[in-house]
């Protein structure tokens, strides 16, 4: 049996841009995905219906035009469906001022971590730490964390003699609309640069 191997390669191409679509975090990322979809799917249609009608292209051009808008229709539903609100989670000018000035009741000192190569949790990452900052806290910077299950959403981790602080950063990030979750760090465990409180951003739920 003779492979047709453009064949194979559109199909391959359609299956990993959706598997690619389904995990991007970037509108470059997607758009990207979305013009291989539409190209793998024009490809295989155009090349389907010239071995059934068993016609050349050029004879079929009406037909061929309306696979091509089909597919493109098809593309956008699909990009439309999967297209989220936002790709980045971001304060508001509101919730930083308002978390600023909680934090500044009561300064401390505070690790803050993203998950490792992960973009997105960085940059919002990047304003939790001048926020913090500005409050006068005592910040360890934005440390890059591995871990073979990264964490979702807000967490704040904790050792134990640092229990009131981890409550008091907990109820600022409450109070400006935000679900973090609470986690004991073990005692023999410790975070990147060993201190007693972690906020962690994970990744986007």
């Amino acid at each position: 049996m003779r492979i047709d191997w453009p064949m194979v390669v559109a199909v391959l191409g359609l299956v990993v841009s959706i598997i690619l679509f389904l995990i991007a975090r970037s509108r470059a990322a997607v758009i990207a995905c979305l013009i291989v979809v539409l190209v793998s799917l024009v490809y295989i249609c155009v090349h389907l219906l010239t071995r059934l009608m068993k016609k050349r292209l050029s004879e079929m051009k009406l037909i061929a035009g309306i696979a091509v808008l089909c597919c493109t229709a098809a593309t956008v539903v699909v990009g439309m469906a999967g297209w989220p609100e936002s790709f980045e989670r971001k304060l508001s000018d509101g919730q930083m001022a308002s978390l600023r000035n909680i934090l500044a009741e009561h300064p401390g000192a505070i690790e803050i971590a993203v998950p490792m190569q992960d973009v997105e949790a960085d940059r919002y990452a990047e304003q939790f730490d001048a926020a913090f900052r500005r409050a006068n806290w005592k910040v360890q910077g934005v440390d890059s964390l591995w871990e073979s299950r990264p964490a979702v959403g807000i967490v704040v981790r904790y050792k134990k003699g640092a229990q009131n602080q981890a409550d008091f950063v907990i109820s600022a990030l409450i109070e400006i609309g935000l679900k973090p979750d609470k986690v004991l760090i073990p005692t023999d465990k410790s975070t990147a640069n060993n201190s007693d409180l972690m906020l962690l951003l994970g990744k986007k739920p």
